[in-house]
């Protein structure tokens, strides 16, 4: 089974299982008809699969769309809880790709995922950014027994020994020069004479089939991990003896009876803006009088897509896109500034209030305006993290 989440739809995320990559794929089809740009924001193997999706359900019954698997909450919200009841099942952030075991960059680089998959790609599971290898299994040559048992040779990482962010880099500098636009045997091969000279672990499984091998190698790197990276392989905690399921830990819902508590949940979970409500009001700014009107307004309008996704076109528009993209980013910038400003000099005059008449203070209108405000930050901030533009 496989769990999975899309990129931003608006201002929320949906999230998922399937039984397999094809069903992903046709799902994500289905997502397109109404959001072409839908891509899947990050996947992985998963046992569990009802109680995973059951456990948005209910911690996070608030930030629930309806009754979708949608949820308005900020990406490293659903992430962390993803990775949390992931490592209390025993799992990593993973999947096999036939006999060879990938972990997320997460586990390599300890910052959150940033990687978007388009799924297009005839052969899905093959090699994708954002993952490394750390194992790979192969049968021994007519090992076969009476009982149709195979010998089945694993090769693995030695995580307790290697530098996991050096390993990295050697797997991405080799995907660069020798795998990418290379052609397959060649490509093939220098995957695996990678494999043969960083897997320097070896453990002897006997199997009816390479599968079976699956779990016990994937506990092992679990382990590893765990014993030398505990902060990084953090999981809820185990259950209490007698416990009931809604009193599990990534089950029990995250709001309380403090209103006090549950707005602080809100303001640090929810996901603030929409990007769809950003461009409107970007493509409003860009089309005033104020505005150089000199400008093609089709690449303007491609610029402000793009900057939210964080692609550069492919276009004839290529020409012109620095120069655009700068005076488009200092509109934000100034924009960002005033507003920021604003914000902090209410948000000085809110604490100093009493508590009890904060509440009356606060108008629906101030209250959107201040959310506004945290949008255009937000989508700055989403704008400044791409890379900058050769």
């Amino acid at each position: 089974m496989y769990f999975y989440c899309t990129t931003k739809i608006n201002n929320y995320y949906k999230v998922g299982i399937a039984e397999s990559t094809t069903r992903i794929k046709g799902r994500l089809s289905s997502y397109r008809a109404t959001f072409p740009k839908t891509k899947i924001k990050f996947f992985s193997e998963i046992i569990g699969a009802r109680e995973l999706e059951n456990s948005f359900k209910n911690k996070f019954a608030e930030f629930r769309i309806g009754s979708s698997e949608c949820y308005n909450l900020k990406f490293d919200i659903i992430y962390k809880h993803f990775l949390k009841f992931q490592h209390k099942q025993g799992l990593l952030h993973q999947y096999w790709d036939g006999w060879t075991l990938f972990l997320s960059d997460y586990y390599f680089t300890k910052s959150v995922p940033d990687g978007e998959y388009n799924l297009s790609q005839r052969s899905f599971f093959n090699i994708q950014h954002d993952f490394v290898p750390v194992a790979s299994l192969d049968y021994k040559k007519n090992s076969e027994d009476k009982k149709g048992n195979h010998v089945i040779i694993a090769n693995y990482l030695d995580i307790e020994k290697a530098n996991l962010e050096n390993f990295h880099r050697k797997y991405n500098k080799l995907l660069e020069e020798k795998y990418y636009n290379q052609p397959l045997g060649y490509a093939n091969d220098q995957l695996k004479d990678f494999y043969k000279k960083n897997f320097k672990l070896k453990k002897i499984i006997k199997a009816k089939n390479i599968q079976y091998a699956e779990a016990p190698i994937g506990q092992i790197i679990f382990e590893t991990l765990k014993k030398n990276y505990k902060k990084m392989v953090k999981g809820y905690p185990k259950d209490k003896l007698g416990s009931n399921f809604r009193d599990k830990p990534e089950q029990r819902e995250i709001y309380t009876k403090s209103l006090y508590y549950n707005r602080k949940v809100s303001r640090f979970f929810k996901e603030t803006y929409n990007i769809s409500q950003v461009q409107k009001g970007l493509r409003e700014i860009l089309s005033s009088k104020k505005f150089d009107h000199s400008f093609d307004y089709s690449l303007i309008h491609l610029i402000i897509d793009t900057m939210s996704l964080g692609i550069k076109p492919s276009t004839s528009y290529t020409k012109n896109y620095n120069e655009y993209v700068v005076k488009i980013r200092n509109i934000l910038e100034t924009t960002a500034k005033n507003v920021q400003k604003e914000i902090e000099t209410a948000h000085k005059k809110y604490r100093l209030m009493e508590p009890l008449k904060r509440r009356e203070h606060i108008n629906y209108k101030e209250k959107s305006d201040i959310e506004r405000g945290a949008a255009i930050i937000d989508f700055l901030k989403l704008a400044k993290k791409k890379k900058k533009i050769k």
